[in-house]
């Protein structure tokens, strides 16, 4: 018995590794659970007539947005980039539960931020990243790109300026991102 078990300790051992990988593999892919119970209610900010965001699937998994400066005024916000100075835009997100809106939890990340700014008539393109949500269920999200607008002769620091959002729809169906056929 002894003799057998020296001869396939070290198997056994892969073994039992591999099965708790897989395992710990399967978990962390299952879809998170959204309820509306535990999640807070997200705030609808107003929205600057002209600025509008537009959404783009790729494959359905992933995703990037423009956001488009009709409004008059100049606009600041933010986002950040990739080693290879790829923008990434950074909505937030909300799930439509019960017939109400909830913010999506997210998990803690940090990235180099670059601020932006858009002029009027002025677009902007970028990637957006949903990773730090995890792997969200099937059903209705909208994404928010909040920014501040300030006149020349405003003097207040950003943190006092209101902040304003706009928003646009995401449907997720069989894990695949789709595009809404109406908005959120």
């Amino acid at each position: 018995m002894k003799q057998l078990l020296k001869q396939y300790a070290g198997g056994l051992i892969l073994l039992a590794l591999l099965t708790a990988l897989i395992g710990a593999c399967l978990w962390s892919s299952r879809p998170v659970r959204l309820n509306a119970s535990e999640l807070t209610p997200a705030e609808t900010l107003d929205s600057l007539p002209g600025l509008e965001l537009y959404l783009d699937t790729h494959r359905g998994h992933t995703l990037s947005m423009t956001v488009v400066n009709r409004s008059g005024l100049s606009v600041e916000s933010g986002g950040s980039v990739d080693q290879d100075a790829a923008l990434y835009l950074e909505p937030g997100l909300d799930v439509l539960l019960n017939g109400a809106w909830y913010n999506v939890p997210y998990e803690p990340y940090t990235s180099a931020g670059v601020g932006l700014e858009l002029d009027p008539v002025e677009e902007i393109e970028g990637q957006v990243r949903l990773s730090q949500f995890r792997r969200l269920p099937d059903g209705q999200y909208r994404l928010s790109f909040g920014y501040w607008t300030q006149a020349p002769e405003d003097e207040r620091p950003r943190k006092d300026l209101p902040l304003y959002a706009s928003y646009t729809g995401l449907e997720i169906l069989d894990g695949n991102y789709t595009l809404p056929t109406s908005s959120p």
